[in-house]
């Protein structure tokens, strides 16, 4: 905590899921009807968010990896 009594989250998992949710937030597209979705799970989260990627899944990973 802070001297303002607030949390402070700075481990790697707090400053991934902050990151992948604005992600979500930002690559939304508001034209499709829908909304963002976060999925909580025993042992992961799924964010999601109504459209589909300019590329496909094999692209994502192969840019990702390089």
């Amino acid at each position: 905590m802070d001297e303002n009594m607030h949390r402070i989250d700075t481990t790697t998992a707090h400053t991934s899921v902050r990151e992948a949710f604005a992600n979500c937030i930002i690559h939304c597209a508001y034209t499709v009807m829908g909304n963002i979705t976060v999925d909580r799970y025993f042992n992961r989260i799924v964010l999601s968010n109504p459209g589909t990627m300019l590329v496909s899944k094999e692209e994502s990973i192969l840019v990702n990896q390089a």
